[in-house]
C-alpha cells in the first residue's frame, strides 16, 4: 500500500513539473472567449448597421413626402421610397402618415435576429424608428 502511495506521488510530481502543454491549455481556456467576443462584435455592428439604414431610409422619405411632390405624392409612394432606400432590410415594414400633427411622419419596424448554432431559441431585437418633416408645399 505505501509503495501505490509513493509511486503515486512520484507521478504526480512529473506531472507539475512538466510544462509541455500549459500553451494549449491556455489556449483551450481562451479561444472559446475570444470566440464569443469577435462574434459579438460583428453582430453588434450588424445591428448598428440595420438600425442606421433604417434611420436613414425613414428620413429620407419623411423629408421626400413633405418637400418632393413628384417623386413622393402620396403615402404608399412615400412608402416604396422608404422601401427602395433601405436595400438591405427586406423583412423592414413602412408606414406613411400624411396627416400627422408634425407634418409628413414614416414609421418602420425590423426584427434583427441573431442567428448562433447551438441555440435553442434565436435572439430577436426589434427596432422601430420614425421620423417626422414639417410639410413644405
Amino acid at each position: 500500500m505505501r509503495g501505490m502511495i509513493y509511486r503515486s506521488v512520484a507521478v504526480f510530481r512529473r506531472l507539475t513539473a512538466c510544462r509541455q502543454g500549459g500553451a494549449a491549455i491556455e489556449m483551450g481556456i481562451v479561444l472559446p472567449v475570444l470566440t464569443l467576443m469577435i462574434v459579438g462584435a460583428i453582430y453588434t455592428g450588424c445591428l448598428l448597421y440595420a438600425t442606421n439604414m433604417l434611420v436613414y431610409a425613414v428620413e429620407s422619405a419623411a423629408r421626400c413626402g413633405a418637400v418632393n411632390a413628384n417623386t413622393c405624392p402620396t403615402a404608399a409612394k412615400t412608402q416604396q421610397f422608404a422601401a427602395a432606400l433601405a436595400m438591405g432590410l427586406s423583412g423592414a415594414t413602412f408606414t406613411a402618415n400624411s396627416g400627422a400633427t408634425c407634418g409628413e411622419q414614416v414609421s418602420a419596424t425590423y426584427t434583427f435576429t441573431f442567428l448562433l448554432p447551438f441555440q435553442a431559441k434565436n435572439l430577436s431585437i426589434p427596432i422601430n424608428i420614425s421620423a417626422c418633416f414639417p410639410n413644405q408645399i
